[in-house]
């Protein structure tokens, strides 16, 4: 008795999988669409615009006067910071907004000071969030900082 099956040729080739890929596909989109893609920011916001110093092709629009700006360099010094602000170096995050403070009343024009921090190259970030407190607190509205110092 021979068995006739076996020569014929068979088309199934196992379950038909194509239900199962529309199902992964629309519960993909569901996560994705139901997902949240704003996360909270982890970093330190800079309300300065960019600038680039070098060449300018373009002339500076009439009556511009340009930002003021003031930098504050960090460095590291033993488990604390140094910030220096034009020729004063200061070691404590108080009295530095204590500085930034007169300073601030000094300006004619606060709010377009332009404050520049300038952390060094192995400044713990923590000392670079307190001098950004100090400048917060003393109410300077444009605050930005600088990474061409870390390259050096």
């Amino acid at each position: 008795m021979k068995i006739r099956s076996n020569k014929q040729i068979h088309y199934d080739s196992g379950p038909n999988t194509t239900p199962l890929v529309d199902i992964v596909m629309v519960i993909l989109i569901f996560f994705m669409l139901a997902g949240s893609f704003g996360i909270q920011s982890h970093f330190l916001v800079s309300t300065v615009p960019a600038s680039v110093k070098g060449i300018v092709t373009a002339p500076p629009p009439p009556n511009w006067i340009p930002p003021t700006e003031l930098e504050i360099r960090v460095e590291t010094q033993g488990a604390g910071f140094v910030a220096t602000v034009g020729n004063r170096q200061i070691t404590d995050k108080n009295v530095l907004q204590a500085t930034l403070k007169q300073m601030y009343a000094q300006f004619p024009d606060p709010q377009s000071v332009e404050v520049r921090i300038n952390p060094g190259r192995d400044v713990d970030y923590q000392h670079v969030i307190d001098v950004y407190d100090a400048a917060v607190g003393a109410q300077f509205a444009k605050i930005g900082f600088n990474t061409a110092l870390l390259y050096r």
